[in-house]
């Protein structure tokens, strides 16, 4: 800051303002992907009642915040939650418990074959 070239002191930033801009508000947060996504998704969609939108935009910020900080961890929970929350709102097709291939490798064994007539 200049230094001011009068014999009064400096006010510093202490000083009283000719122009108060009254209570300081906080910085908008930046809407993140998924959120932006899911906002251009439920735009046109009648059905949702606006508390499941604002549970389901309060999910997505959520994931976008995990998938910020680079948490694993907090990342996995947030958007396990987001996709039940989707699920239940009717945005997603059931979900199914992950493919075991070791489980689909003998359900396949024990079934019958194509070529095979059974022993009788």
């Amino acid at each position: 800051m200049p230094r001011r070239r009068g014999k009064s002191p400096d006010p510093g930033p202490d000083a009283g303002r000719l122009f108060d801009p009254g209570p300081s508000r906080p910085p908008r947060r930046r809407v993140g992907r998924v959120e932006r996504a899911l906002d251009t998704e439920i735009r046109a969609e009648t059905a949702i009642p606006a508390g499941a939108r604002a549970l389901l935009r309060a999910a997505a910020a959520f994931v976008d915040v995990a998938e910020g900080a680079t948490d694993v961890d907090a990342g996995a929970k947030a958007v396990r939650a987001y996709l039940e929350l989707r699920q239940a709102c009717g945005l997603t097709g059931t979900m199914r418990e992950a493919l075991d291939p070791f489980a689909a490798f003998i359900a396949g064994m024990s079934g019958p074959r194509v070529g095979n007539a059974p022993d009788s």
